[in-house]
């Protein structure tokens, strides 16, 4: 899960920047929800909270704050957090407590 999270993490914040600068709301508030879950789920806490409050803001009709998406982007730099989890050996318990799951 971890490793996918990774894989794929480059992409979707460029397709969320992408999105953005369309101002396709819809596309945005899509991959935003998706990234959110994904960041909680492996505790990248910070990158998720960003992406919840980035997420809140495309909720009503006015423009995203320049603000809130530079601090967005600057959360989204990299997930500190899943790749340490990665060079702490986490993803083979990670792994194997999902699998271990009825």
């Amino acid at each position: 899960m971890v490793r996918t999270f990774l894989a794929e993490y480059p992409a979707a914040i460029a397709a969320i920047g992408a999105a953005l600068d369309a101002d396709d709301r819809a596309a945005v508030h899509d991959l935003l929800h998706r990234l959110r879950g994904a960041a909680g789920a492996l505790g990248a806490a910070e990158l998720a909270a960003a992406a919840g409050r980035l997420e809140r803001a495309l909720a009503g009709d006015g423009p995203v704050d320049a603000d809130l998406r530079a601090r967005f982007c600057a959360s989204s730099a990299a997930p500190p957090d899943a790749s340490a989890r990665i060079s702490s050996g986490s993803v083979d318990s990670l792994t194997t407590r999902q699998s271990s799951r009825p």
